[in-house]
């Protein structure tokens, strides 16, 4: 009995780890219809561990990689995760991003990304836009 009640908490532990990041549908085993969610990438989409602070371009923690003031502040960057495969940074940050391909998701994120299900993000390509502070995902012309 208490094998059970510790493989009940480890699972409903792993499913609470997982981390949103973007436009998706999530399943659990005590749900008989996904939730769905569209409209613009919410601002923590970019809960990744971000790129090094000593790459040169100044502090990159995840609070600086998408801190913007205006739109032409944020760029479009391509990004291995569970249902998207874009996110938006701040533009001084792309060269430092790109090169050490902090973009790649982890072997334990990746298995978390099994138990999700997602739902398009976007049409086409996806245009970078800064939203209260932060740099998001919009579709093009919206």
């Amino acid at each position: 009995m208490l094998l059970i009640v510790l493989l009940a908490l480890a699972v409903a532990a792993s499913v609470a780890v997982l981390i949103f990041r973007g436009v998706m549908i999530v399943r659990t085993p005590h749900e008989s219809a996904p939730k769905s969610h569209s409209g613009v990438v919410a601002p923590n989409q970019n809960s990744n561990p971000s790129p090094n602070p000593n790459a040169g371009a100044g502090s990159t923690r995840p609070e600086n990689l998408t801190s913007c003031v205006t739109d032409s502040d944020c760029v479009v960057v391509p990004y291995e995760g569970c249902c998207e495969q874009f996110r938006a940074i701040n533009t001084r940050y792309k060269k430092a991003y790109l090169k050490n391909g902090w973009q790649k998701m982890t072997p334990q994120e990746a298995e978390l990304c099994t138990r999700v299900e997602c739902s398009p993000q976007f049409r086409g390509e996806p245009a970078a836009a800064c939203v209260q502070g932060s740099c998001v995902l919009r579709e093009q012309g919206k």
